[in-house]
């Protein structure tokens, strides 16, 4: 994922763009190979980001990070 996908993802997740933007942004720049896990894959870079935060400042990141890898494990495990 290049640095400009993250950014746009981050601030969709963040409160930047919405969903009509991102959907307008793949139309143009199609989702990374393999498409079917490329919500997996930005999920792991927004985990990413709450890790560090949760870091930085403690406490409200933790159960955004928790859940995350939880779902991520739910999927992967095992493979």
């Amino acid at each position: 994922m290049t640095a400009i996908r993250t950014i746009l993802i981050l601030l969709c997740r963040f409160g930047g763009f919405g969903a009509d933007f991102m959907k307008e942004y793949h139309s143009i720049c199609p989702k990374t190979e393999p498409a079917e896990e490329y919500d997996d894959r930005v999920m792991l870079y927004e985990l990413y980001h709450h890790l560090n935060h949760f870091a930085m400042f403690g406490g409200g990141y933790r159960g955004g990070a928790v859940s995350m890898i939880k779902t991520l494990l739910k999927k992967y495990e095992g493979q």
